[in-house]
């Protein structure tokens, strides 16, 4: 949480890429309690471009 109280994250966008599946959903996990949007998750840089 920000100082004001509001998700740190709120707002914003977030492109996960990361090829270990429990890593990736763990990551996708803390950028929504974050207040996050994500995008992905994506193995590859090439796969994430199709995001």
């Amino acid at each position: 949480m920000s100082s004001a109280g509001e998700p740190i994250l709120k707002g914003k966008r977030v492109l996960v890429i990361e090829d270990r599946y429990l890593i990736a959903t763990d990551l996708c996990d803390e950028v929504a309690a974050l207040g996050g949007e994500v995008i992905g998750p994506a193995p590859t840089l090439p796969a994430a471009s199709s995001f």
